[in-house]
């Protein structure tokens, strides 16, 4: 009898996650996720093989393949070595490690810092004289206040605004003595939140350069993910 209740216990599967579960007892039935993201209280745990969704720390989604069901079946002879049981494979080597919120905080800042760089390169001023055809800008050149972009979806090439093209010059009454070229100048409401000296102009990226834009944006997106997702564990 001793050698049936041995087979029966080594064949029996695993129990899945249930609906309800906590994180918890997700990861002690499944392990630690490959990936994880928090949106508000919803929370994605992400498996090779599927993904479970939380809201307020209990399971509302599963999606995994379901667990086989048990088979009953005959004791095998005394003789028969029992089946040894296959090797869960540790989720780490599936993926890397998670990263800290250091190295999340400073992926972010440095992606910031790029963008600032990028959308306040300064423009080549002129100065004003009596034969040049200037449209005077006022209040200064942008409205207080910014939009903050959506970094995992926008693309700051559909957003530019080339208004500044339809003359030859522009000023501001801020300085209505400087001029630029219009030609040279862009605004975009996508790239204004990180406007630095809103006391001049900006400059028209080039392709190449609101490309750069929208990768990084995609590294602050990620970041921002990542750790909203590390505080609340």
């Amino acid at each position: 009898m001793k050698y049936v209740i041995a087979w029966l216990i080594l064949i029996a599967p695993a129990s899945a996650v249930q609906i309800g579960d906590t994180y918890d007892q997700v990861v002690a039935e499944r392990g630690k996720p490959k990936s994880q993201a928090s949106v508000g209280a919803n929370r994605i745990l992400n498996y090779p093989d599927g993904s479970v969704q939380l809201r307020d720390n209990a399971v509302v989604v599963i999606k995994l393949p379901p667990a086989a069901p048990a088979k009953d079946k005959a004791a095998p002879p005394k003789t028969a070595p029992a089946p040894s049981p296959e090797p869960e494979k540790p989720v780490a080597q599936t993926g890397s490690p998670p990263e800290s919120a250091s190295t999340l905080e400073h992926q972010r800042q440095s992606a910031i810092n790029r963008v600032k760089s990028i959308v306040n390169q300064p423009v080549k001023g002129v100065r004003r004289t009596d034969k040049m055809r200037v449209f005077t800008y006022s209040p200064g050149w942008f409205h207080d206040g910014a939009l903050t972009p959506d970094f995992n979806t926008v693309d700051v090439r559909k957003t530019r605004e080339q208004s500044y093209d339809q003359s030859e010059y522009v000023a501001s009454d801020l300085n209505p003595d400087l001029v630029f070229v219009g030609r040279e100048l862009e605004f975009n409401p996508m790239t204004k939140y990180f406007y630095v000296d809103r006391t001049v102009p900006k400059k028209k990226l080039t392709e190449a350069e609101m490309v750069e834009v929208n990768r990084l944006y995609r590294i602050i997106g990620r970041c921002d993910a990542q750790l909203k997702a590390l505080e609340i564990q």
